[in-house]
């Protein structure tokens, strides 16, 4: 089960996708749960179940692979936009807090101070 931060940051550790500082944020993709990881080294994607357990593979994007990184906030929902090099968009709906993880809403703080459009 993966729900807070020092867990999801040993599970990046283990697949050697940590940072020295990353935010992470829940967020969906359609009917799929993701913990999203923004750091200095690009974004991961870990699939989640609404439990907290992994469902399939981490989806790592380097900085290499990244085009552009967007947060668009609005009343109904704050959207996180991805655009891969190949012009490819991810959109995720993020949460502004989750139940359970400690340290969310403030990482979600951060992530809308650098990426706000």
């Amino acid at each position: 089960m993966v729900v807070q931060h020092d867990e999801i940051k040993k599970l990046l550790k283990g697949n050697n996708l940590d940072s020295t500082n990353e935010w992470i944020v829940y967020g969906t993709k359609g009917e799929r749960g993701y913990w999203i990881a923004l750091s200095d080294r690009g974004v991961t994607m870990l699939p989640v179940a609404q439990q907290g357990n992994l469902t399939g593979e981490i989806i790592p994007f380097d900085n290499q692979k990244i085009k552009s990184i967007a947060l668009k906030k609005s009343i109904l929902s704050n959207k996180l936009i991805i655009v891969d090099t190949k012009n490819k968009k991810h959109v995720l709906k993020v949460a502004t807090r989750h139940l359970g993880n400690k340290h969310h809403h403030e990482d979600f703080l951060k992530i809308i101070e650098k990426y706000k459009k």
